[in-house]
């Protein structure tokens, strides 16, 4: 089994992005500035996100950090239209930060993902937090295909100064998965950490995906509360 060009192309950067987080540096601090304000509001609840076409959903909650405070997770429209449409949206009421993050977008990434989301305001950091789910189609994949394609994956996403670990079998409430965690050396200093769960269903290979500071993921307080998302994803019939 092969998964070919379909694999985490992206995911070895942000992986694809090599100046985006220095370019929401200034979008973090005006953030980090109104962090206090946006924490006397109502605190946003879990998103239910369904995606029909591609048969599954995943609950998106909130984060709370002390520094941040109440953090939310964004989708990402899957047309360039759409998010013109959302940035203008924005610009019209004013919130330029989150218009500026919607003018971050890779538009070339669009797809190659079934769903994408970013985290705003970010977290203490200049690497985006982000979640995404690949849907692998066309290969009629069985679950005895799982191991293999953990470890294309994990092979994928290594080179260049990149650590990955060895795929681990785990098993989440939408079935067994591949888990790959890896530490990607942006340079500057900067790493992003990548950790993808990989299952297989109805011959399709689902790949839930997370980027977040490479120093975040390796915390407990992080890495948990993104291993309880992925456990939220499911298969819908």
């Amino acid at each position: 089994m092969t998964v070919g060009s379909r694999g985490p192309r992206r995911a070895c950067y942000h992986l694809g992005m090599t100046s985006r987080p220095l370019r929401l540096l200034a979008a973090l601090t005006t953030a980090l500035a109104l962090a206090g304000a946006a924490g006397a509001a109502t605190t946003p609840k879990a998103t239910l996100i369904v995606v029909k076409k591609y048969g599954f959903s995943i609950l998106l909650p909130p984060l709370h950090t002390a520094l941040v405070g109440t953090t939310t997770w964004y989708p990402i429209p899957r047309t360039v239209a759409a998010i013109k449409q959302t940035i203008a949206g924005y610009k019209a009421e004013h919130d330029t930060s989150l218009a500026s993050a919607y003018g971050e977008v890779d538009t070339n990434q669009l797809s190659k993902y079934a769903f994408q989301a970013f985290l705003w305001p970010p977290l203490e950091s200049v690497v985006p937090t982000e979640v995404s789910v690949q849907v692998v189609s066309g290969l009629h994949l069985a679950a005895a295909d799982l191991a293999s394609a953990g470890a294309q994956y994990a092979n994928a996403l290594s080179g260049g100064g990149t650590v990955v670990s060895s795929p681990k079998r785990l098993t989440l409430s939408a079935g067994p998965a591949e888990f790959v965690e890896a530490d990607v050396n942006n340079g500057g200093g900067i790493h992003t950490g990548a950790a993808l769960y990989l299952l297989i269903h109805g011959g399709r290979l689902y790949v839930v995906s997370f980027e977040i500071d490479a120093t975040l993921l390796s915390k407990s307080s992080y890495s948990t509360v993104l291993r309880e998302i992925a456990n939220t994803f499911s298969f819908k019939t």
